[in-house]
């Protein structure tokens, strides 16, 4: 199994879980099961090098000593001490991510140092960072953090690759309550989330985007797609990436839970979503309120009228893309998103004035919303996995047909005579991939688009047990014999794929 981020964290889990087992069976005090942790996270980022590790301790001292100055200073002073952290963060963030975009010359200079020292997370940790910033200062929460609490929700190292992002609110206050026993049922939501996760990353998202990432190197090198190509491609890699991300939530959730700690919710069932406003409801959901709470009210949210609302969606959206990645195609594709959320909010105010109340809530116009939904963010995709703006461009020049469609040679057989009339076929020389390759992954998105279309999502199987402030009622999982033999055979299933094949970096890995 190659070794990265994911097997790394497959095969430390029962590490440091066996410790808070120890400490917790001989009543350790709260301060040093939480040094424990501290250690656990650190010595987990340590796979990416000692010299990343140091930078982010540096990071963490500094960023913490602010923090108190913060909390102790005049009106003034905050703001002084407020702002150098945010220029730190920022400042770090846009060093290792990007200075090649921004300045390809100095990026070319320090790329072979810069590569020894980048934390691992660091987008995600800048954001955990940014939060405890602007909590503290605007009075959120009501002192700064002691510094292993603070070492802890940072490093925390189930959500430090990869997120979800945690609040000071939603993590600070469990820190402080390590000591509490795990119970039996925590263990096995956690350890069903775990391999729920892995599953999805092994059995599905791994085989979707292993045909998505040759076709996008072939368009990246000028090769032309059909329009099947192209619309497969782009729907084999939304769910591949939707498991993907949503299946290493469900590890580092699980993983969390294993030890005592819950983190937020960040997957909902996205593709289900009757609009672009749902959509970011139910998608990254962390990610979406840091944006609304710390980026979108900020610059005026929808206290200022409609121009103020529709500019601030598109600079935070932009920023969104931006974040994600340093290129053009990053920003392009959060640009979108924000047009789309302009334009979803635009017709929400026009709606009930244009169509009768009947059809609003009729189910049909449910189903041809969620339709028109999924569409819209199709055509975003492209810009989000090709390798450039004009590879991006290529593919939704073939998914919308603008020079006709394109299928391929091996599809001659299945013409007949189409050929002339309201739409121009043509014969494209040869597939990207196989024909057998297609059919196979064809089979997997099939079951992809059914899980992500009816089954019942992670959240909402264990809602009382991932949501942070449910109460504490030991209520019993709903489980029966069968469920058993279907854990029983996933687990087969998923190791034995593990094992056999391997798994690739998690794609958030990346971001």
């Amino acid at each position: 199994m190659p070794f990265n981020s994911f097997s790394y964290l497959l095969v430390f889990l029962p590490v440091a879980c066996g410790g808070f087992w120890i400490f917790r069976s001989r009543g350790i005090s709260n301060q040093w099961m939480l040094i424990w942790l501290c250690c656990c996270s650190l010595f987990f980022s340590l796979q990416v090098g000692m010299g990343a590790v140091l930078v982010l301790l540096l990071s963490i001292v500094i960023q913490w000593f602010l923090l108190q100055r913060i909390a102790r200073s005049g009106t003034w002073m905050r703001r002084v001490w407020f702002v150098t952290g945010l220029i730190l963060v920022i400042g770090l963030l846009a060093l290792v991510k990007y200075v090649d975009f921004l300045a390809p010359t100095v990026g070319a200079v320090i790329t072979p140092w810069r590569r020894m020292l980048v934390p691992l997370g660091i987008s995600f940790i800048s954001f955990q960072q940014i939060a405890w910033l602007v909590d503290l200062y605007r009075g959120t929460i009501a002192s700064a953090p002691t510094f292993f609490s603070y070492l802890a929700h940072i490093t925390f190292f189930p959500s430090i690759a990869a997120g979800p992002i945690s609040r000071p609110g939603e993590l600070s206050d469990q820190l402080f309550r390590l000591t509490k026993r795990v119970s039996a049922r925590e263990a096995c939501v956690g350890f069903f989330l775990v391999l729920l996760g892995t599953a999805q990353k092994v059995l599905i998202a791994d085989t979707l985007i292993s045909l998505t990432v040759p076709v996008a190197e072939a368009v990246g090198r000028g090769v032309h797609l059909s329009f099947l190509e192209a619309w497969g491609t782009t729907i084999s890699y939304a769910l591949g990436l939707l498991f993907d991300f949503s299946g290493y939530t469900d590890v580092a959730i699980g993983s969390a839970l294993l030890i005592g700690i819950r983190l937020p919710v960040n997957f909902d069932a996205p593709y289900r979503s009757k609009s672009i406003v749902e959509f970011w409801r139910r998608w990254h959901i962390t990610l979406s309120s840091f944006i609304r709470d710390y980026l979108y009210i900020p610059l005026g949210g929808n206290r200022y009228g409609k121009i103020r609302q529709y500019t601030a969606l598109l600079i935070a959206m932009t920023l969104a893309g931006l974040w994600h990645g340093a290129g053009w195609t990053f920003i392009c594709w959060g640009w979108l998103h924000g047009m789309l959320l302009v334009i979803n909010h635009g017709w929400r105010g026009m709606r009930s004035r244009v169509l009768p109340s009947s059809w609003i809530t009729a189910g049909w116009y449910a189903g041809i919303a969620r339709l028109l939904t999924l569409f819209c963010l199709l055509g975003t995709w492209p810009f989000f996995f090709a390798p450039s703006m004009g590879a991006a461009l290529s593919i939704v020049r073939s998914m919308v047909a603008v020079s006709g469609i394109a299928l391929p040679r091996q599809m001659a057989s299945f013409l007949g005579g189409i050929g002339s009339g309201f739409l121009s076929f043509t014969l494209q020389n040869q597939l990207v991939v196989s024909l057998s390759q297609w059919v196979s992954v064809g089979a997997v998105i099939v079951i992809a688009l059914f899980i992500a279309a009816f089954v019942p999502s992670t959240t909402s199987l264990f809602q009382k047990w991932l949501t942070l402030h449910s109460d504490q009622e030991q209520v019993a999982l709903p489980l029966r014999p069968f469920h058993a033999i279907f854990f029983a055979l996933l687990t087969v299933g998923t190791f034995t794929m593990l094992l056999l094949h391997g798994s690739p970096q998690f794609l958030y890995f990346t971001f």
